[in-house]
């Protein structure tokens, strides 16, 4: 028995021929292909990587101009921040710390009380701080302080825009 197969003898060997001629072309194009097909997969997955980069810094851009370049947005962001309960006292603790440190208090006190009270210097000016921070966090909780810091804001945020 022989390992060839056996071809008829009639018009069809040309064809058979022909066949196998572009067989052996097809698969010398398959050969050529998975040599190149290695590097173009390295390069989808370098440009997946670069863009899973480049995706962060442009999701911040996009709140970015969303947000911060928008003035109404950007009051609408940060316009409520007074009215917040914890923001206005700790506002008002800084007020009255800076007060309390630039007009030097506890020194002012002290030098204007008898030697026999100067050892109450120190908790009255902590009295008349507290004093100060409970009043600047009432007035920064006030509606007035609230146009009045939207009114700000608007024009601070349009200000810095002109100069962008």
């Amino acid at each position: 028995m022989s390992d060839s197969p056996s071809v008829p003898a009639d018009n069809n060997t040309d064809e058979i021929e022909a066949l196998r001629q572009r067989n052996a072309e097809l698969e010398q194009q398959v050969a050529s292909n998975k040599k190149t097909r290695g590097w173009r997969m390295y390069l989808a997955l370098v440009v997946v990587v670069l863009f899973g980069i480049a995706l962060i810094p442009a999701n911040q851009a996009a709140w970015l101009a969303t947000t911060t370049l928008n003035t109404d947005n950007f009051v609408s962001t940060f316009g409520p921040l007074p009215s917040d309960e914890a923001v206005a006292r700790a506002l008002g603790t800084g007020i009255a710390a800076q007060v309390a440190e630039e007009a030097a208090l506890d020194e002012v006190l002290a030098s204007r009380l008898p030697s026999e009270l100067q050892f109450i210097a120190a908790p009255v000016a902590g009295a008349v701080e507290t004093l100060i921070a409970e009043a600047a966090t009432r007035i920064i909780s006030s509606d007035q302080f609230d146009a009045i810091w939207n009114g700000a804001l608007r024009t601070a945020h349009s200000a810095a825009i002109t100069v962008i």
